[in-house]
Order: structure tokens, then sequence, then C-alpha cells
């Protein structure tokens, strides 16, 4: 908070005090307290402007209900942003399991990270229950089922026809080395 650099007088106020209410202006309500232009008694100086929260809720002071609606804004926009952050963090997961993936070759000795479909369940887990993709062998051997369902989890353009193609997009999207 601001403060002039003039004293203030550290005399209490008398009684009645002067609602804010009762003025047109800060200023005069300011005058009228007898404490000078801030109309306190702050022993560093008048502060340059004072806060006062009128109660328009008997039952909720106003100042309550600012905080409650201030909280409830930075929920919302956190909410707002939670979703592009966790899709950040998938693409970036995916990047770096993709990289890993592509440095560890055929998956024979190291296995292959298993990569999250783009709902951000796991394909290997419940309700997918489909083959992990440790190794080039495993995704050659998936039936055309299993295909199916990696390339709509992954959402990866397929054709049932074209088995091989499928294949291929299957091994270029996990990072396995074709």
């Amino acid at each position: 908070m601001a403060y002039r650099t003039f004293q203030a007088s550290n005399e209490p106020p008398t009684a009645p005090y002067p609602n804010y209410d009762d003025y047109q202006d800060f200023l005069r309500y300011a005058d009228n307290t007898g404490h000078g232009p801030a109309g306190n008694g702050y022993s560093l100086g008048d502060p340059i402007y004072e806060h006062r929260i009128v109660n328009a809720n008997s039952n909720r002071p106003l100042y309550e209900t600012r905080v409650i609606d201030l909280h409830q804004n930075m929920l919302d926009l956190l909410e707002h942003h939670k979703s592009k952050v966790f899709a950040s963090i998938a693409s970036l997961t995916h990047a770096v399991h993709r990289q890993t993936n592509y440095y560890r070759l055929a998956g024979e000795g190291i296995p292959f990270e298993t990569i999250p479909f783009a709902n951000g369940s796991m394909p290997n887990k419940y309700p997918h229950l489909l083959p992990a993709l440790t190794s080039v062998h495993v995704v050659n051997a998936l039936t055309l089922e299993q295909l199916v369902h990696y390339c709509s989890g992954y959402r990866i353009a397929h054709d049932p026809q074209n088995v091989e193609r499928m294949t291929l997009d299957l091994k270029a999207y996990i990072g396995c080395d074709p």
C-alpha cells in the first residue's frame, strides 16, 4: 500500500462513525472522519486510497463473495486449460517414446515403450487388452482385428484391405524401424 509522507493523527475517530453510503464520493467521506484525507489513523501516514467493502448481502460479506468468485474464476481457467496442458504432455510423451523406440531398433534386446492411445488409455490395459507392442515381431504378428483396433486407437488412417500399409503406418507411429 502506498503511503503519503505526512503523519496522521493517532487519535481514534469520534463516534458515530460516518458511513460511506452517506456521501456522494470518497473524498467527502474521508474528510468527515476526522483523520485526514484517507479517513484513518495509520502510524506510517495515511494511505493514498482506502478500500472499503460495502456489504451487499447480509448473510455473506461482499469481500467473501469476491474471494469465492475469484477462486471460482481461477478454477474455471485451470479447467479450461487443463485439456491443452494434458494434450501437450501427451504429445511430448509420445515424441519421447517414439524416439526411444526408434533407437531400440527391433526391440529385441530392450522392449519398446508402450505408447498410449490418443484418448490417453493404454492399449495393453483394460478395456482394450491388446498385446503390448514390445518388438517388431509383435507388430508383425498382430491379427487384422488387433491391427484395426490399434490404428483406430492411435487415429491412424487405415484400410482393412491393405494390411501391409496399416502395419507400416503403425510401425512408423510407434517409432519401430520398418
